[in-house]
């Protein structure tokens, strides 16, 4: 692995994500985040009988599932602005 970080460093290439590449990374985890966040949201306030919910757990996984889109939202959104 030495060989070829030092063969794409003579030829002026970075072995590291370029930041036009690393954006449409963060790019893509930020829309997925919203989306997830969204079906949560969905399934806990308007349609109570999506698949998360149910049973013994009621609503809870639904708020789970919004819970984990508001962390890949902030993921996204710093990830972006970090690389940027």
């Amino acid at each position: 692995m030495v060989g070829s970080t030092r063969v794409a460093q003579t030829l002026g290439h970075s072995v590291y994500m370029d930041d036009a590449m690393a954006r449409k990374v963060f790019t893509a985890v930020l829309i997925l985040a919203v989306l997830v966040t969204a079906y949560g949201a969905l399934a806990y306030f308007v349609v109570r009988t999506l698949p998360p919910n149910g049973g013994g757990s009621g609503r809870l996984p639904s708020l789970y599932i919004m819970l984990g889109g508001i962390a890949g939202l902030l993921v996204g959104a710093v990830g972006r602005n970090f690389k940027a």
